[in-house]
């Protein structure tokens, strides 16, 4: 019974291919294509899926009156070269059909209007593009949950190293162990406090595709990168049994071919912060291209500290002269454990003889 009943309602769906579509009272004003169009899947509630720097180059005529949604959908793509598919009743897709011509200048959208209208950046979509599964693919079509961070996201936020995104990552924490310059990384709250050589933590950590078996990589400064990718949940099939709760993918930036370029980051700040952060891609002919990139983080602490803790309990020796570094909380004889120096230099080389080899 229930395959007959299953069979009946894919039979049903497909009589309705050519969807026969209400009429709507449109009252869509002319504005860029990209922000019609969310008008119109507002009014026809009909979700719309399309690339913001296609449709952003358009713009669309005034739509008004009582019409189906097709009729809207000829009006607000006439002109532009650009088609639309139904992927499903309620859903559709626009692409496009040629080489779409010159687009016109978009208009500003009518000031005396009542009907809604959204601005493109803050409702379109781009494409996020992330190697997830150990292939270059849209984010969309990942099976995973994965959080990409961009290039952008982690200037914005002035992430400095791993330690830093734990607030932009959902169920990911990181805790410093001390003196021991290790982090106990957790995700989902699957974690280890096992930070010695015979243990894998549940958390994989790899830097350009190649794991680091040691959470101190948690620790290093990131600079010049391209994106981070954190997986959540298992990912044992792709990246093995250190991986049982996520994995965190970071990857640098390449050379690029044909392109002299520099970038260069400053910060400064209170307690003599200084970070400075450099990049220098330098292409050498027509196959080989070099990158040299280059940070320093340096800033002092800000925790007053005793220099005596001999006989403030019994947990410390009576003298002065038996404590240690690490019962006076100063990690390799500096004054303050906050203290931060930091620096790290990467060259890279890309080779690119033909289509099929790149080293």
């Amino acid at each position: 019974m229930l395959v007959g009943f299953v069979g009946c309602a894919c039979c049903l769906a497909q009589t309705v291919t050519e969807f026969d579509r209400p009429l709507v009272e449109f009252d869509i004003p002319a504005q860029r294509l990209d922000s019609a169009l969310v008008v119109f899947s507002i009014q026809a509630d009909i979700n719309v899926l399309g690339l913001a720097s296609m449709l952003g180059k358009f713009s669309a005529p005034e739509v008004k009156g009582v019409m189906t949604a097709d009729e809207a959908l000829e009006l607000l793509l006439s002109g532009t070269g650009l088609e639309y598919r139904y992927s499903g009743k309620y859903s559709l897709s626009v692409v496009a059909a040629q080489e779409p011509p010159d687009p016109m200048p978009a208009k500003e959208p009518s000031s005396d209007t009542g009907a809604e209208t959204v601005a493109s950046s803050d409702v379109v979509l781009e494409e996020v593009v992330v190697t997830a599964n150990r292939r270059t693919a849209n984010l969309q079509n990942i099976p995973i949950a994965v959080t990409a961070l961009q290039t952008a996201d982690l200037s914005r936020n002035h992430i400095r190293d791993l330690r830093d995104i734990t607030g932009l990552v959902p169920g990911l924490e990181m805790i410093d162990t001390a003196p021991q310059a290790a982090v106990l990384v957790q995700l989902r709250g699957v974690g280890t406090t096992n930070i010695t050589e015979i243990a894998d933590g549940p958390v994989a950590i790899h830097v350009d595709g190649v794991y680091s078996p040691r959470s101190q990589a948690v620790a290093a400064l990131l600079h010049d990168v391209e994106r981070v990718e954190i997986l959540r949940g298992p990912q044992g099939t792709l990246y093995g049994r250190n991986s049982s709760s996520g994995s965190i993918n970071v990857y640098n930036r390449r050379p690029e071919f044909g392109k002299l370029s520099a970038d260069l980051h400053l910060t400064a700040g209170n307690f003599d912060h200084r970070l400075v952060k450099a990049a220098f891609n330098v292409p050498m002919g027509e196959t080989f291209a070099l990158r040299v990139a280059g940070a320093l983080n340096r800033q002092d602490g800000y925790t007053e500290l005793l220099s005596d803790y001999a006989g403030l309990g019994i947990q410390y020796p009576a003298a002065a002269s038996d404590l240690t570094d690490y019962d006076r909380a100063l990690p390799s004889g500096q004054e303050r454990p906050e203290t931060v120096d930091q620096a790290s230099v990467r060259v890279t080389g890309l080779w690119r003889p033909n289509d099929r080899i790149d080293a």
